[in-house]
């Protein structure tokens, strides 16, 4: 696959990881109990965690 057609799908999927962890972290906004809320905001973090790795990745092969 040619390294613009990688970035691009790598692109699409820092998009989809953030989504997610916001997602996530509306639904940790309504759950009553502090375990369940605490479990779901750690997966919440590590979808951003995710993005943010995928993200230094295409930055670092960006041409300078």
């Amino acid at each position: 696959m040619p390294e613009r057609d990688q970035s691009a799908t790598d692109e699409v999927r820092v998009a989809r990881y953030r989504a997610r962890a916001e997602e996530l972290r509306a639904v940790a906004a309504k759950l009553t109990s502090l375990e369940a809320r605490n479990m779901v905001l750690t997966t919440a973090e590590d979808y951003e965690r995710m993005a943010d790795s995928i993200q230094r990745v295409i930055e670092s092969h960006r041409p300078q």
